[in-house]
């Protein structure tokens, strides 16, 4: 027990500059997107959690198109990105230094004065659960990354950017990715240039409680009433598909917190509690909106039911105002999105011809090969394997699988009674549909995507039971103890069949060290390389490396010298045979070359359509070939 508690307590101190330098990220965020927020003076704000979750986003989309822009100019060096981010915190503050000083003194009388709370049982149980999930995400942060999708290209393609010091398109393979738009790989670029896996983590987990306070404000717009909000909230804090995703350099939850923060300013708009700052408000909405696309195309379906939502209010809730002022305002509303979105969508466009890659490639049929996905799908085929009337799968998904959640699932029941009277609930109600149809004619299917409609589902089944139970208070505090415990059972179901359960814990017993933690979650697959168990590190150490028709994945990125051959330096034109690659390496220090799956002389002539006399080869190279995990890596050293 005692060596449990010294585990335990260095962990955390060896977590603690971590926790500082995300704390100071958001900081900074806040004050550069505070200062942005403050000049929409006639912006209504329904919640002070509204205000701190658009003042957040709007930092981070300053902060993201800013790295951006240093990734066009070929400036990604950890220096110039440190002291930009240092002279925004500067400006940022100085900009609200008479603001910071009332939050400080609010502050100080918030913890001198002892105001009595009074909450109801509902409010107590759902902040304890809300508190619970929210530590659990913030304990399992503390560990390097173990996301596949983090280490697949989250976090490999951003550490690569730095080494290139630029935006570079990566070519094939499972980084093609680095066509796409990439808003918050920015964010991680930051982060990565002081920190590592370990800081991403922890920003993760507080996104995820950005998310909560997001869902929070919308379910009040909804409800009108704190508990029933709170409720929800805890709802869609333990579900294990998001809670799983929490501590990891995801960036499902991060697109999700942006779109519910646009459902929260739609809702104002239909509310007509913006009147007067409707163009503000339809800017804004904008905004988010481009910000969205910039994080994931995916945010498509989003943007398209929030571009009908937007016709819809100029066209049928504002005919008092003539048809000049309407499309005035639907130019305000697009704008933002094509400045935000445009500039990721040519960028795409000069790599693949396809602006929308891997998205659209029936439009744009010369484009290039690039501009497909790995795992490219056959569309007849899946329509043949998902017809129509099979949509009734998506609500039984709810309960078949433990990911989404029982309490999620039982909110279903109650979505008939919701008060059809009320805009939003129309609105919300065609959201659901429009989004679930479409995720389901949109391959893969993969279920986090339907977590914008989460936390919409649970508001509006929450507010079904409220109005079925005729807002009888002690019933409904019946109901909602029904509901917390259901969350507990999810929770203790799910993880208890889990092996991934307190890894932090595992990891703090010494029973499971990270690396066979990671290594039980990762192979080697093709294109990947990982070296958990460091076979290539006692042999390279600090040398600098060349990959060949192979890519490091973060967790091994972080340990090597290495470089892509494209972005090497070596000239391939040049290359002869093995000794002019020999000589050209030495010219550029480097001393190892890696491939996988083949050997030098096959992924050569692969990668560059160029076969090369092997007769040098042995006199030029080394060979040492390992086996790991399934597949096979070549290792040379230059003789």
């Amino acid at each position: 027990m005692r060596q449990l508690i010294i585990n335990i307590i260095m962990h955390l101190v060896e977590t603690l500059p971590h926790l500082i330098l995300v704390m100071v990220f958001f900081g900074m965020a806040f004050v550069v997107g505070f200062s942005a927020v403050k000049r929409f003076k006639r912006l209504y704000f329904p919640h002070p959690f509204f205000k701190v979750s658009l003042s957040l986003i709007l930092g981070f989309l300053i902060l993201s198109g800013t790295i951006f822009l240093l990734g066009i100019l070929h400036a990604l060096y950890k220096p110039v990105i440190c002291g930009l981010s240092l002279l925004f915190l500067l400006i940022g503050v100085g900009d609200n230094r008479f603001q910071i000083w009332k939050w400080v003194g609010k502050f100080k009388s918030l913890i001198t004065t002892q105001k009595k709370v009074n909450l109801d049982f509902v409010s107590s149980g759902s902040i304890l659960l809300i508190a619970t999930f929210a530590v659990y995400a913030l304990i399992n942060s503390t560990l390097p990354d173990w996301g596949f999708d983090s280490n697949w290209y989250h976090l490999t393609e951003p550490m690569l950017y730095l080494r290139q010091h630029s935006l570079n398109v990566i070519p094939g393979g499972v980084l093609s990715y680095s066509t796409m738009p990439q808003a918050v790989e920015m964010l991680y670029l930051i982060i990565l240039s002081v920190g590592n896996s370990v800081t991403t983590s922890i920003f993760s987990a507080g996104i995820y409680l950005l998310f909560l306070m997001a869902v929070f404000t919308l379910s009040l717009q909804i409800l009108k009433k704190q508990n029933l909000s709170l409720l929800t909230t805890a709802i869609i804090a333990g579900i294990p598909l998001i809670l799983d995703q929490a501590p990891v350099a995801y960036i499902d939850i991060f697109l999700t917190m942006v779109e519910l923060t646009a459902l929260s300013l739609l809702m104002l708009i239909l509310e007509k509690k913006n009147q007067t700052g409707k163009k503000a408000a339809l800017f804004l909405l904008g905004i988010l909106a481009g910000f969205s696309l910039g994080i994931k195309l995916l945010a498509g379906i989003f943007v398209l039911i929030l571009f009908l939502f937007v016709l819809s209010i100029l066209a049928f809730e504002s005919r008092e105002e003539n048809l000049k002022v309407r499309l005035s305002h639907l130019v305000l509303f697009l704008i933002p999105i094509i400045l935000i979105y445009g500039p990721w969508a040519l960028r795409c466009f000069l790599a693949t011809g396809n602006p929308f890659s891997p998205q659209l490639g029936f439009l744009f049929s010369q484009a290039s090969s690039s501009s497909r996905m790995v795992n490219a799908v056959d569309y007849t085929a899946f329509l043949q394997e998902n017809p129509w009337w099979k949509i009734y799968r998506i609500p039984l998904w709810f309960v078949s699988k433990l990911e989404a959640g029982w309490p999620l699932f039982f909110t279903l029941f109650f979505l008939p009674f919701v008060s059809w009277k009320s805009k939003a609930s129309r609105y919300l109600i065609f959201f659901i549909l429009v989004f679930g149809v479409i995720w389901y004619y949109t391959p893969p299917q993969v279920h986090r995507y339907l977590m914008p409609t989460f936390p919409v589902i649970a508001a509006l089944g929450v507010s079904g039971l409220d109005n079925l139970l005729k807002q009888k208070a002690k019933i409904m505090t019946i109901a909602g103890s029904f509901f917390l415990v259901s969350i507990i059972f999810q929770f203790c179901a799910y993880y208890g069949k889990t092996q991934d359960f307190y890894p932090f814990f595992t990891y703090a017993l010494g029973a499971k060290r990270i690396e066979e933690f990671k290594q039980s979650k990762f192979v080697n697959e093709q294109y990947m390389f990982y070296d958990y168990d460091h076979s290539v590190k006692q042999i390279v150490g600090g040398e600098k490396i060349i990959t060949l028709g192979v890519h490091l994945m973060y967790p091994a990125l972080e340990e090597f010298q290495a470089s892509d051959i494209t972005y090497s330096g070596l000239d391939l034109d040049q290359i002869t045979s093995f000794s002019d690659l020999k000589d050209q390496m030495q010219k550029k220090n480097y001393k190892y070359i890696l491939t996988i799956r083949k050997d030098l002389p096959f992924m050569f002539a692969e990668y560059t359509n160029r076969n090369l006399d092997n007769d040098d080869l042995s006199s030029s190279f080394k060979l040492l070939k390992f086996d790991s995990l399934g597949s096979s890596y070549y290792l040379y050293t230059i003789k």
